[in-house]
């Protein structure tokens, strides 16, 4: 699933305002404002970081393997990925 679809379902299900999200990383020392999570959510900004991440799926009792991987599918070069997913389990 793409990272952006992930996150966006995840905000959606908990019923959260962008505000509010914001808000809830701080506890885990993360300090992001809406207009960044506007576009994390809508996909216009690159996947985040690790860090944020963690702190994302804690917030939004989401698996945070399943964000990171969803991030990291967007990261990697097309070559690249199509090259791990012909042979990364040989």
């Amino acid at each position: 699933m793409k990272y952006s679809v992930l996150l966006s379902n995840a905000i959606q299900s908990k019923n959260y305002s962008l505000s509010e999200l914001a808000n809830k990383l701080e506890e885990f020392d993360v300090k992001i404002d809406k207009g960044y999570l506007s576009k994390l959510r809508s996909g216009t900004k690159s996947p985040a970081s690790d860090r944020v991440n963690e702190a994302l799926a804690k917030v939004l009792y989401i698996d945070p393997l399943e964000l990171r991987i969803a991030a990291y599918k967007e990261k990697i070069p097309d070559d690249v990925l199509e090259r791990l997913g012909n042979d990364f389990y040989e």
